[in-house]
Order: structure tokens, then C-alpha cells, then sequence
């Protein structure tokens, strides 16, 4: 295709308009970014520079989220710590609830006036040697095995207790009920069901809770529970064999006399014998437990007129004991729900931080764990019917809560750490961010006075174009 000749003043006025327009577009580009460098071709060494910088944010910017999530992991931990002190706290109070009661006895009050320590029993009527009476502490309306690890679907063979085995339970002032398991394979969910049958469920409610076997009397009655009351040659041990507590029990011999009486009572822990004022027996229990009395041969303890029950104290030791255990698990519970991120700074796990690009300062924050094993804590034992039991439990309460302490201490120093490192690292970033839009910034009033001189001169050109073409058509009418 021949090309056209174009004049010198056409060809000039296109150069510059297309000058102009590249121009205008690089004016826009700069006003639209902010920058006066958008490429390598803009300046070279600007350009290197200012990219170099802002990589260097973008590394610090990825350092500032895994140190925030520290943070995080700290603040989580910190409120658990709060949450377990407070607990532990708990637990300590009802310690020392239980050892003020201590002080406060439950007193069984004797009927029969005697002579002297040294009137001999057995020369009462009704009073024989050989006859036996048991005396149980604690709670007397309730019934409950201390194994832990009873499951409803054992059956009586896996229990091990033979068939055809009577266990003996007493409610109230009835008779004694003898309960005996049918078959090897019977469960001990059927069992326990057959005793509540047996005695009446208006009588008594039997369960299976937290691996125990609990027999509750109702009405406010008292319920004893024993292996061989009437001293039967087989002996059965159904519950010793299941774990329920049979009492303290107390034989009388040819000869005893009221101070053997007294000494062999106050052999059992807690409990104390004395005389009133019109020489009756008087048998109390120094940590406040019930008191309960019955006859298992003859009928000695009626006949010396202690035979019944005391619920004058204060027996809220168990109360307390299990409010004690519930506040133990719960800070279980507490360690267990503090995750944050996949990571338990209270289950033992750690994490490190990062605050420069080369890896070199770091920040660990090391977890510890924070479970009640491994706080020292156990539960209360025996109920804290004993003194030494609860000033155990306010020992490792007291060792606990220093540890909790501590490591309070320790997060927050690391909370502080890590948080000012974080600062550090933020204004570093901005500073760098800032160096970096230095560098390629643009002036945007000189961006937008320059894309303005820029168009007014582009319509220069097209006005000086539109009459180069004009004075190019005179000519040709001219041939024309």
C-alpha cells in the first residue's frame, strides 16, 4: 500500500500530541496511585529501594500476627489462672468451714443411771456376754459404698459374692431385711433394684452414682447395713465385699464393766464417753458427726439406754467435702476449655514468638499444667471426718494457690513482653511503610496542575492540526 505524505507541521503537531498523551496518562497514573513511581522504569533505584522497604513491612506485618496471637494465648491462660484461683479459693473456704465444725459435738444421751465405773454389765438382766452392738458415725440416713467403681451391668459373680449370700440392711426401729441375689448372672442394677423391692420404695431409693452404690433412707429414718448381724456360722461379707461402711463394732465380755464399756467406745477415732450429773452415759463425737447405736445380739445397748441416735450436731463435713471435690473438678473442666489456636498454654504446651525477619529474637512462653493432679489436689478424704483429713486438703490447697500464683505473675511479666515487643514491631512497620511511600510519593497538586497545562496543550495540538489540514485542502482546490 502506497503511504501517504504528510507535511512537516502534520507530522510534527502528531509527535507532540502523542507525547502529550502519553504524558496525560502517566499524570493520571501518578494521581491515581499516589505515586510517582509505579515501575521499574520509572527510577530504577527508587523503585528497588522503596520495593525493598515494603517487603520488609509485609515480613514484619506476618511477624506482628503470630505475635498477637501470643498475646491471645496469654490473655486465655491469664483468665483460666483467674477462674482456678477463684475455685481453689472456693475449695479453701469450705476447708476451713469444715474445720470450724469440728469444734462442734453431737451428743447421744443415756437413759440408765449406774452405780460406778466399775459396776460390772453383766451382771445386769437383760445383759449377756456375747451380745454385740454396733456404732456407726457419719451419716446415718444414707448408705454408700466407697469402691468408685461400680458399673450397673457387672453381674454378682463378677462382684464377687456367691449366690444365695444375704446382705442385711435395718431401717429405722423394723427388722432386719435380708437381701440375697438370685443368680451369678444377675446385674447389679437388678440387685440394687431388688433391695428398694424387698424394703419398699416408700422406705428407701437405691442407685448406682459416680461408680457407688447409695442407699438413702427416707422419712428422716436412720438405715445400717451390715454382713452377719445374728453372727450366723457362714458369715457373709456382702458389704464389706461392696464397701459399705458396717460401723464400729462392740462385744461384750464375761466380767466387762462400765469403764471396760467406756474404754472400748472411745477406741473408735472422735468419740468420747463421759458421766452427766445423775451418772448416765454420755457418748459425743468431737468433729460433729451423727451418731447411731443399735443392737446386733442381745439387747445390751437398749438395756444400758444408749441405744438410738444423735442428730444433734453439726455433721456438715461431708457437705462441705463434696462441695470441695465439685470445685476440684471444675478446674479440670477450666483447663480444658483454655485453648486458643490449637495451642494450651495450661495443658503443658508452649509457643514463640518472632520479632525480626532472621528468626534470631525470638520469645517463648513456656504452658505449665494447671490439672488438679498436677496442682497436688486429691480429694477430700474420708469425707473430712478426721482433722488431719482436712488440714491435708488446706495444705495442698494452700501449695496450689501458690503455684497459680506464681505462674499469674509470670504471664503477666510475659503479657508485658510481649506486648511491648509488639509495639516495637508496629512502629518500626509504619516507620518503614512510611520510608517507602516517601520514596515513590507524588506531589498530587503539581500531578494535577500538570495534567491541566497537559490538556490544555493536547488542544493546542489539535487546534494547530485541524488547521495544518485546512490550509493542506486550500491547496488542493486549487487543482481542483
Amino acid at each position: 500500500m502506497t503511504s501517504i505524505p504528510l507535511s512537516a507541521n502534520v507530522r510534527q503537531t502528531l509527535y507532540a500530541l502523542k507525547n502529550l498523551q502519553n504524558l496525560t496518562a502517566q499524570t493520571s497514573l501518578r494521581l491515581n496511585t499516589g505515586k510517582k513511581i509505579n515501575s521499574v522504569t520509572d527510577d530504577m533505584p527508587a523503585y528497588i529501594k522503596s520495593t525493598t522497604l515494603s517487603t520488609r513491612a509485609a515480613e514484619i506485618n506476618k511477624l506482628l500476627d503470630t505475635a498477637q496471637q501470643s498475646i491471645q494465648m496469654i490473655k486465655v491462660a491469664q483468665e483460666g489462672l483467674t477462674q482456678i484461683s477463684s475455685f481453689l479459693e472456693n475449695a479453701k473456704s469450705m476447708a476451713n468451714l469444715a474445720l470450724g465444725t469440728n469444734a462442734e459435738t453431737s451428743i447421744l444421751q443415756g437413759t440408765v443411771a449406774f452405780n460406778s465405773t466399775d459396776q460390772v454389765i453383766t451382771n445386769i438382766p437383760n445383759i449377756n456376754p456375747g451380745d454385740s452392738f454396733v456404732i456407726k458415725t457419719g451419716s446415718i440416713n444414707t448408705a454408700e459404698t466407697n469402691k468408685g467403681n461400680f458399673s450397673p451391668n457387672q453381674t454378682i459373680n463378677e462382684l464377687g459374692i456367691d449366690t444365695g449370700e444375704p446382705l442385711y440392711i435395718r431401717v429405722g426401729n423394723e427388722e432386719w431385711k435380708e437381701i440375697i441375689p438370685s443368680s451369678p448372672n444377675m446385674t447389679l442394677q437388678q440387685y440394687i433394684d431388688s433391695i428398694e423391692k424387698n424394703i419398699g420404695k416408700d422406705k428407701i431409693s437405691a442407685e448406682i452414682k459416680n461408680g457407688e452404690i447409695i442407699i438413702s433412707a427416707k422419712n428422716s429414718d436412720t438405715i445400717l447395713i451390715q454382713d452377719n448381724p445374728f453372727n450366723i456360722p457362714e458369715n457373709p461379707n456382702i458389704a464389706s465385699t461392696l464397701g459399705f461402711d458396717t460401723g464400729n463394732l462392740i462385744n461384750i465380755t464375761d466380767g466387762m464393766s462400765i469403764k471396760d464399756l467406756i474404754n472400748e467406745i472411745t477406741k473408735i477415732d472422735g468419740i468420747n464417753v463421759s458421766f452427766t450429773s445423775d451418772n448416765k452415759l454420755k457418748i459425743t463425737d468431737e468433729f460433729g458427726r451423727n451418731i447411731l447405736i443399735s443392737d446386733l445380739q442381745g439387747q445390751s445397748a437398749q438395756t444400758l439406754g444408749i441405744e438410738g441416735s444423735a442428730l444433734n450436731g453439726r455433721e456438715t463435713n461431708k457437705t462441705y467435702a463434696e462441695a470441695f471435690n465439685d470445685n476440684i473438678e471444675q478446674i479440670n473442666s477450666i483447663v480444658m476449655d483454655c485453648y486458643y489456636g490449637g495451642i494450651n498454654l495450661l495443658e503443658g504446651d508452649s509457643y514463640t514468638s518472632y520479632f525480626d525477619e532472621k528468626r534470631q529474637n525470638s520469645f517463648t512462653i513456656n504452658g505449665i499444667n494447671a490439672n488438679s493432679e498436677a496442682l497436688g489436689l486429691t480429694k477430700a478424704e474420708n469425707n473430712w471426718e478426721n482433722k488431719e483429713d482436712i488440714e491435708k486438703s488446706l495444705a495442698q490447697l494452700e501449695q496450689a494457690l501458690s503455684q497459680i500464683n506464681y505462674t499469674s505473675e509470670i504471664y503477666a511479666h510475659n503479657f508485658n513482653t510481649v506486648t511491648a515487643s509488639t509495639d516495637y514491631m508496629q512502629n518500626l512497620k509504619e516507620t518503614i511503610v512510611f520510608a517507602s511511600d516517601t520514596i515513590v510519593a507524588a506531589n498530587n497538586e503539581e500531578e494535577a496542575a500538570k495534567l491541566l497545562a497537559l490538556d490544555i496543550m493536547q488542544n493546542m495540538c489539535i487546534n494547530a492540526l485541524s488547521l495544518s489540514s485546512q490550509s493542506t485542502n486550500s491547496i488542493l482546490k486549487i487543482f481542483g
